[in-house]
Parts: structure tokens; C-alpha cells; sequence
């Protein structure tokens, strides 16, 4: 997740290609994503939802990428 505490435009652009590739959408999210989550969460359409843990990565732990391979 690309905020400006974790990378923001001074992410060297390789590690930032292999974050990209990290993900099964070959994207790389950010704060919107997670506020996009959240907003669903408030809504009457989840009114039903509880004790589910939402992940808002992308796929990125279904392909379960080295850290070491991030970094770098």
C-alpha cells in the first residue's frame, strides 16, 4: 500500500515495479482503496457482516511474495 509515509514519490522505481508485481492485479494500492473498503463497511449493505476480516491488498497475500525480494 503506497501512502506517503510508505514509499510516497521517493520510491526508488524498481522496488516500486516489484511491489506492482506483488500484487495479482499488477497494481499497487493506496489510502483510496482501503477508504473505499471502509465506506462499503458503513453502509446498510454490510449490515450483516461480522467477525470477517477484509483484506484490501490486491491479492498480494494470495501469491505470498519474499519480503527479501522486495527489498531489494
Amino acid at each position: 500500500m503506497r501512502t506517503p509515509l510508505v514509499g510516497g514519490d521517493d520510491m526508488p522505481s524498481e522496488l516500486a515495479e516489484a511491489r506492482r508485481r506483488a500484487s495479482v492485479l499488477r497494481i499497487e494500492g493506496n489510502g483510496w482503496d482501503i477508504g473505499a473498503a471502509v465506506r462499503f463497511l458503513c453502509t446498510d449493505e454490510a449490515r450483516y457482516i461480522t467477525g470477517h476480516t477484509l483484506v484490501v491488498d490486491g491479492g498480494v497475500t494470495l501469491r505470498g511474495p519474499s519480503r527479501a525480494t522486495l527489498a531489494g
